[in-house]
């Protein structure tokens, strides 16, 4: 056992170092995808192997019978809300995959949507339908019941991680994006079709087919596999905005074959309210502050496509010209941007005019966003934004690329910059900053958003029958 545990380690060991070579070089994440979109099973047991102990793990202590009572009679929804068990039971099941929640949490945006949109739809509390999160398996597909547990602590029903039991009238839903598992899911998801079972999927964006040049420099052949499977199985597709919508029926279009409907909905905000209870300053290290001081907020994936290198680029003519800004980095640095990720690392003005929070908290974001003065949204392509309607939520103006995407988002109600270079972007904040003194800057204050439960239900009521956006 103890030789069998050692050569896992040392496995793991291997793995993690090749992976990180991964995240640092943009060749080896090119060849990488390759390698995973031809060879899927690889892949999925190299992210098994390097990912941390999965979420699935029955939770620890004895098992509550009432609350399993409860859960068997009711689903999870009365257990999150404290109401007692419907009645007449549930008898439809809305089946949410949360495949990537499970096996590897990297707390990426999609993984928020994913994470929130589940919530959500189990507080609607359709009257019929009982929200049960599942993901999937070499053998198929099963009741992520420890998963949900864990993630909303909930009490230890004891009930194992069974097989679906799905039948004609139930509904699948994903919002993830599971690019290695879409293989070993669609002969399940095509059979349970073939029962009358109803498939729909998110689609967040087509950067990876559309723009290669922000991704592998290439269109990724994993998300080209995942995005044609989708097409052939799917029974609905549900766009994160009206723009990547029409591009998803462009895309539909010029492929041929099977045409699913498309759709759009736009995502929800809610930054926990126990988040800003718990907000440390201490978070934000910026020594150079001063009360004068324009502090500009980046949030997101870390990556040239955010913008990132431009920003700092800009920020960098500022701080030679005497201007007095300063600029937060909250995410996570992406694959292949290990040279980006270095640069803001080793800066020599972070912690005084640059900090960098990586893998930072709901309460550091929320503290970052009280810090700032404005968002710097600075992509060049998106899907849908969503630290935008986060700034509107905090109250602090937005500063955006002028991005389709971005004005079907904030409308009227943020700065739009059209820079080309780091010249450009350095000119525009000047602008900025002078507007905002005069206070005549746009103001994020009456900018329309959607909390996370509206943002439901008006996906649900597209897919569900009448009344399903209702609550019991």
């Amino acid at each position: 056992m103890r030789v069998a545990q050692g050569n896992a380690g040392a496995m793991r060991r291997i793995v993690g170092g090749l992976m990180r070579g991964v995240r640092r070089w943009p060749w080896a994440k090119r060849l990488a995808a390759g390698l995973m979109a031809r060879f899927p099973g690889l892949g999925l047991r190299v992210m098994r192997l390097t990912a941390p102990a999965p979420a699935r793990l029955a939770p620890a202590g004895p098992v509550d019978v009432a609350a399993q009572a409860v859960y068997v009679a009711g689903g999870f929804a009365p257990l999150l809300d404290g109401q007692p068990a419907p009645h007449p039971a549930p008898t439809r099941q809305w089946l949410v995959d949360v495949t990537g929640l499970v096996e590897r949490d990297a707390h990426t945006g999609i993984q928020r949507v994913v994470r929130n949109l589940l919530r959500a739809f189990v507080l609607l509390r359709v009257p019929g339908w009982r929200v049960e999160p599942i993901y999937a398996d070499a053998q198929g597909f099963r009741y992520a019941r420890a998963f949900a547990q864990r993630e909303w602590g909930l009490p230890n029903l004891g009930l194992p991680d069974a097989p679906v039991q799905a039948q004609a009238g139930d509904v699948f839903f994903t919002a993830d994006v599971a690019l290695l598992s879409i293989a070993h899911m669609q002969p399940h998801l095509q059979a349970w079709r073939a029962r009358g079972i109803p498939l729909h999927f998110v689609v967040h964006d087509l950067i990876p087919l559309l723009q290669p040049e922000y991704c592998l420099g290439k269109p990724d052949p994993r998300f080209a596999r995942w995005m044609q499977i989708v097409a052939d199985t799917a029974d609905g597709l549900w766009c994160v905005s009206a723009a990547v919508a029409q591009q998803t029926r462009d895309w539909l279009a010029a492929r041929g074959g099977a045409q699913p409907p498309v759709g759009w909905f736009h995502s929800g905000v809610e930054l926990p309210r126990e988040a800003a209870a718990q907000a440390d300053a201490s978070a934000i290290t910026l020594s150079a502050r001063g009360p004068d001081t324009t502090v500009f907020l980046m949030v997101g994936t870390i990556e040239a496509r955010k913008g990132h290198p431009q920003a700092l680029d800009a920020c960098e003519r500022l701080w030679a010209a005497g201007e007095d800004v300063a600029l937060i980095v909250l995410g996570r640095v992406a694959p292949g941007q290990g040279a980006l990720g270095e640069r803001l690392r080793r800066h020599a003005q972070r912690g005084q005019r640059l900090c960098l929070l990586e893998g930072a908290s709901d309460a550091v974001l929320v503290q970052a966003y009280a810090t700032a003065d404005a968002l710097l949204a600075a992509s060049y392509a998106e899907g849908f934004g969503l630290p935008l309607i986060e700034a509107a939520q905090q109250g602090i103006p937005i500063i955006a690329r002028d991005l389709p995407v971005f004005r079907e988002v904030a409308g009227e109600h943020a700065y739009y910059v059209d820079a080309d270079d780091a010249d450009g972007m350095a000119d525009a904040l000047r602008i900025w900053i002078a507007l905002s003194k005069v206070g005549s800057a746009p103001t994020s204050h009456d900018m329309p958003y959607l909390s996370w439960s509206q943002s439901a239900a008006r996906l649900a009521q597209q897919f569900l029958p009448a009344g399903a956006g209702e609550r019991s």
